[in-house]
């Protein structure tokens, strides 16, 4: 008996693939991936899954979408985002519900986009800046704000990420306006110049240096600077702005009195735009407005 045989795999017969749990996913890993990241996605050309994984790769890149955008039945959306997520296949899950499409630099979302317009798309239509923020987007201060402060419309959900704040708003119509109207009334309801303290303020001598604050920005408005600093596609709709602002029934006179003035002076949106609820694609870090 050659005993060097029992010690020589090549003398040795095959042995039968043994398909255990702990040796399926070894037998049948593809060893072309180095990178850690399973195999692409392979599905049956006609079929649902097919067509959503084809959608999801036509999209321009460094782009955002919902599962209800998806032309599918929602659960296998739901599947197919989820399986090409989990394989790194151009696709990326930035919170529940929300996907993001990589570009050619393969960057995460939270390192590509904006975080402020991904806090928006994750609460959906009727959400605009508030407070501080709103007033520094339309370039009515030059403050910068600790955190991005933002209006959405009923419950306030959970921040995705820190640095984010939400204010609840009740009025229902905002839906209908685009996140730079909703930023502007936010920015004319935070401001100091419409929400006066109390009337011993107006007495005193910054009431003049407040006015003239106002004034400037009638006149941002008027030359097109008020979209200017917005930016991004911006488009206001004076009238869309002030029927929105009239069911504000809790907000001050002088708060409808700025918006009425506002709205005289804003130019007429341009006739057959639609103005989208949120940028798309969501701006990149270091783009120009």
């Amino acid at each position: 008996m050659n005993f060097d045989q029992l010690y020589d795999d090549r003398a040795q017969p095959d042995k039968p693939i043994r398909m255990g749990i702990e040796e399926f996913g070894a037998a049948r890993r593809s060893g072309s991936r180095r990178d850690g990241r399973l195999p692409s996605c392979r599905y049956r050309p006609g079929t649902e899954s097919a067509r959503v994984r084809e959608w999801v790769i036509a999209r321009a890149e460094r782009s955002w979408f919902r599962i209800g955008d998806v032309p599918a039945s929602p659960g296998v959306a739901a599947k197919v985002l989820c399986e090409m997520a989990a394989r790194g296949d151009d696709v990326e899950r930035v919170v529940k519900g929300i996907y993001w499409r990589r570009g050619a630099d393969e960057r995460s979302a939270l390192a590509a986009a904006r975080k402020d317009f991904l806090a928006m798309a994750f609460v959906g239509a009727g959400s605009g800046f508030a407070g501080l923020t709103a007033v520094c987007r339309a370039g009515w201060a030059w403050q910068a704000a600790a955190q991005d402060m933002i209006a959405v419309v009923g419950h306030c959900p959970a921040p995705a990420y820190p640095g984010v704040r939400f204010f609840s708003r009740r009025n229902q119509s905002r839906e209908e306006l685009t996140w730079a109207e909703i930023t502007v009334v936010e920015a004319v309801r935070s401001s100091r110049l419409a929400q006066p303290k109390s009337k011993r303020w107006e007495r005193e001598s910054d009431a003049s240096a407040a006015s003239a604050a106002w004034v400037d920005a009638l006149n941002s408005a008027e030359s097109g600077q008020l979209a200017e600093s917005l930016g991004w596609g911006a488009v206001l709709r004076p009238e869309a702005i002030l029927e929105t602002a009239r069911q504000e029934v809790r907000q001050p006179r002088a708060f409808h009195q700025r918006i009425a003035e506002l709205s005289e002076r804003l130019p007429a949106a341009p006739a057959g735009v639609a103005a989208p609820s949120l940028p798309d694609p969501i701006p990149v870090l270091g783009a120009a407005a």
